[in-house]
C-alpha cells in the first residue's frame, strides 16, 4: 500500500533496474514474477493509477483509498503508481480498454496518439497470434520524463514531447518517433512482460525484440515514415559503437547496477535488432515467426533465457541458432566481409574483425555470418545466400559466369561491414543512384566513411564520394550524407579553415535547398519534409548563408505572433540560426516563451536555441538558467 500526497502529476515509475526496493519491499529481480495488489490512498480530486483498473474505491478524511485488481504474474521493475489531476482520451477499436492519460488540460494533444494506437495493437497481436495480454493499456504522458518512455504492465509512460502532439503543427518527424516509439513500448508487453529475462544479461531479449518488432510494425502500418530506411542508420550508428575498444557483447555478465546503468544502448537496442533483422532475412519471415510464436507460448507469464528463444528459432527453421547467432551474441565487434572475384564465376569471401586505423582489436571466434550477395551477371540481378563459417571461403556464384558488379550485402539486411577493394567501392558509389536501393546508398554513405576511418581510402577520395552521395535523389541518403559533412567538420576545421569551409558548405549543400525549397509544399513526400530543418541547419549554421539566415529571422518573427503560421518541421532550426546573432531582446523573449509555453515540442525548441546565442555574456545567462533551479534535473 502506498499513500502519494501532491496535487500536481506524481509519477513512481522507472524501477528498473533496481529501484523498486526503494519504494515498497520485495525481491528487486527480474526472475521473480508474482501477482501484485496495490491500494493506494490519494487526495480527493486526484485519481490513482496503476497497473490494473480499480476494484473498489473508499472514501475517508479527505481522501480515496482505492484497491486494485490483482495482476498476472510479473516482475517489480515493471510496477507503476500515478497520481494527478489526469484528463483521459478513450481509444476506440481496440481489442482492450485502451486510454491515453494526459495532464490536466492537455487532452487536446492525444489525438495523434489515440489513432495511431488501435492499427499498431492489431498489427502486433496478428504477429504474435493471440490478443494482447492484461486487462487494460494506459499510455501516459509524463512532462520532460527523461527515460522517454517505459514498458510498464497496462500503464506505459512516455515522455510528453513524443506522446502529445499539437494536431496543427505536428511534423512528420514527431509522428514517425510516436509510432516507433508507440510501437515498441507496447511490443513489450509480449517481449520482456509476457515473457521476461530471467536476468539482465538477457536484457537483449527484451529491448532488441522490441527495437526490432516496432520498426517492423511502423514500417507496416505506416509505411510512408520510411522506417525500413531510418533502421539503416541505426544499424550503422550500432556498427560504428561496435568497433570502440571498450564495446562490450549484446549478451554480457551484469554483475551490478553500476554495470547495468554502463551499458551501451546501441548494443543492447540497435546492433541486437540488426542481428535479429539479418537472421529473419536469411531464414526467412514465416520460419522466424513460427519460432517467436513458439517462444512466447511456451513461456508465457514466466522468465526465460537466450537459449530458450534460440532453441525454438532452431527447430523452426532447421537452422543451428545456437551456434550461428551466438557467436554474434556472446563477442564485441562488427565481422568485416571482404570480396574477391576469382574468375570462372569463382569469389572468395574472408572475414575478421573490422577496425579503424591503428586499431588492435582481437577476435574471439569466427562469426558464422549470413552472407546475401547481390551481383549482376550482365544480364539480370541475382542474389546468391551464404553461410560464412570460416576464416575464408571459396564459393561459386550460380551460372558460373564472372559478375559485372558485386555487393556484398544485398539491401543492407546483414550486420557486417564489407570490403571490395577502394577503386571497387569508389566505382561503386559512381553508379549507386541507378545501381542500388535506397537501403542500400544509405548504408553506402556510412561504408565510405568507415572505411576511411580504417585507412583504406583517402579524405580525398572520402570528400568525392561524399559529395556523389549528398547529390542523391533520396532525402534519407542526402540527409545521412550530411552526416559525413559533420565529421569533417569536427575533425579537421580548425578556426583559420572555418571561411573555407563555409564556402565548401555553401557550394555543396546550396543546391540542394534550391532543389528542395526553404518551405514545406503540399503533397510533398515525407522525406522531403525530414531533410528540410537538417539542409536549414547547415546552410544557416555551418555555410552562414546570408539569405538563409535572414529567411530564420523572418520565420522566427512568424512563429513568436502566431504558432500555427510557421510549418512545425521548420520552426526548430529556424529559431536555433536565428539565435545566433540574436541580441538580448531576442534571448529574452525566447526564455519568456519557453516559461510560457504548454505545448512540449515548444517548450523543446525555444530551451535548444536559448543554447544557441553566440554572445558570451547570453551563453553564460543560459547556462546559469540551468542550474538555477527553474528547470527539471532531466
Amino acid at each position: 500500500a502506498s499513500s502519494l500526497v501532491g496535487s500536481e502529476m506524481c509519477i513512481r515509475d522507472r524501477f528498473e533496474a533496481t529501484d523498486a526496493r526503494g519504494a515498497f519491499p520485495c525481491f528487486d529481480e527480474p526472475q521473480f514474477k508474482i501477482e501484485w495488489q496495490v491500494t493506494m490512498s490519494v487526495p480527493v480530486g486526484d485519481v490513482a493509477l496503476t497497473n490494473t483498473p480499480p476494484e473498489e474505491t473508499t472514501a475517508k478524511g479527505g481522501f480515496e483509498t482505492t484497491r486494485f485488481m490483482r495482476t498476472k504474474p510479473m516482475p517489480s521493475y515493471l510496477i507503476a503508481l500515478a497520481v494527478g489531476p489526469f484528463d483521459f482520451v478513450p481509444v476506440e477499436d481496440t481489442s482492450t480498454p485502451c486510454r491515453i492519460v494526459t495532464p490536466k488540460d492537455k487532452a487536446w494533444m492525444a489525438k495523434d496518439a489515440a489513432e495511431n494506437t488501435p492499427p499498431i495493437l492489431a498489427a502486433l497481436e496478428d504477429y504474435f497470434g493471440r490478443p494482447y495480454p492484461y486487462r487494460k493499456l494506459d499510455l501516459i504522458a509524463v512532462p520532460e520524463f527523461n527515460p522517454g518512455a517505459m514498458e510498464n504492465v497496462g500503464l506505459i509512460t512516455y515522455r510528453e514531447t513524443i506522446l502529445l502532439l499539437d494536431p496543427e503543427t505536428a511534423t512528420v518527424a514527431q509522428k514517425r518517433t510516436l509510432s516507433a516509439v508507440n510501437a515498441h513500448e507496447i511490443a513489450h508487453q509480449w517481449y520482456g512482460n509476457l515473457v521476461t529475462m530471467e536476468w539482465w544479461d538477457d536484457l537483449w531479449l527484451n529491448e532488441s525484440f522490441a527495437s526490432w518488432m516496432g520498426d517492423k510494425i511502423t514500417q507496416q502500418v505506416f509505411p510512408e515514415f520510411g522506417m525500413d530506411i531510418t533502421t539503416v542508420r541505426g544499424n550503422e550508428g550500432a556498427k560504428n559503437s561496435d568497433t570502440s575498444a571498450a564495446v562490450h557483447a549484446i549478451r554480457a555478465p551484469v554483475m551490478s547496477n553500476a554495470v547495468f546503468e554502463s551499458m551501451d544502448a546501441t548494443i543492447t537496442y540497435s546492433k541486437g535488432q540488426a542481428v535479429l533483422e539479418m537472421f529473419e532475412n536469411f531464414v526467412g519471415e514465416e520460419l522466424f515467426r513460427e519460432g517467436v510464436r513458439n517462444y512466447i507460448n511456451q513461456n508465457e507469464w514466466g522468465s526465460a533465457v537466450a537459449a530458450d528463444l534460440l532453441e525454438n528459432l532452431s527447430e523452426s527453421s532447421g537452422v543451428d541458432f545456437h551456434t550461428a547467432m551466438g557467436t554474434f551474441l556472446d563477442q564485441p565487434g562488427v565481422p568485416d566481409v571482404s570480396v574477391t572475384p576469382l574468375g570462372d564465376g569463382k569469389v572468395e569471401l574472408a572475414q575478421s574483425r573490422f577496425q579503424f586505423l591503428d586499431q588492435d582489436l582481437q577476435q574471439e571466434m569466427p562469426w558464422q555470418v549470413p552472407v546475401v550477395l547481390k551481383y549482376s551477371d550482365g544480364s539480370q540481378v541475382r542474389e546468391h545466400r551464404v553461410m560464412l563459417t570460416e576464416p575464408s571461403e571459396v564459393i561459386e556464384l550460380p551460372g558460373g559466369a564472372d559478375p559485372e558488379w558485386i555487393h556484398p550485402n544485398s539491401n543492407e539486411t546483414g550486420y557486417y561491414r564489407w570490403d571490395v577493394g577502394p577503386e571497387k567501392l569508389l566505382e561503386m558509389v559512381a553508379v549507386a543512384q541507378e545501381t542500388f536501393t535506397p537501403r542500400e546508398r544509405v548504408a553506402m554513405v556510412e561504408q565510405v566513411s568507415a572505411q576511411m576511418r580504417a585507412g583504406r581510402i583517402t579524405g580525398g577520395d572520402y570528400l568525392e564520394a561524399t559529395t556523389v552521395l549528398l547529390n542523391d535523389e533520396h532525402p534519407e541518403v542526402v540527409n545521412t550524407a550530411l552526416g559525413n559533412l559533420g565529421e569533417v567538420r569536427m575533425a579537421f576545421v580548425t578556426a583559420e579553415l572555418m571561411p573555407a569551409f563555409r564556402a565548401w558548405v555553401r557550394q555543396s549543400v546550396g543546391p540542394l535547398v534550391e532543389r528542395y525549397g526553404l518551405t514545406p509544399q503540399e503533397g510533398e513526400d515525407e522525406s522531403v519534409s525530414l531533410v528540410r530543418p537538417s539542409l536549414i541547419a547547415w546552410m544557416g549554421n555551418w555555410g552562414a548563408d546570408p539569405e538563409v539566415r535572414a529567411f530564420a529571422s523572418e520565420v522566427t518573427e512568424a512563429y513568436l505572433a502566431d504558432r500555427q503560421s510557421v510549418d512545425g518541421s521548420i520552426a526548430g532550426p529556424c529559431l536555433r540560426i536565428a539565435a545566433i546573432e540574436g541580441d538580448w531582446r531576442l534571448y529574452n523573449t525566447f526564455k519568456k516563451e519557453y516559461e510560457a509555453a504548454s505545448v512540449p515540442a515548444e517548450r523543446q525548441r525555444f530551451l535548444s536555441a536559448l543554447g544557441r546565442f553566440q554572445d558570451w555574456s547570453m551563453q553564460e545567462a543560459a547556462l546559469d538558467f540551468t542550474l538555477s533551479g527553474e528547470l527539471r534535473p532531466q
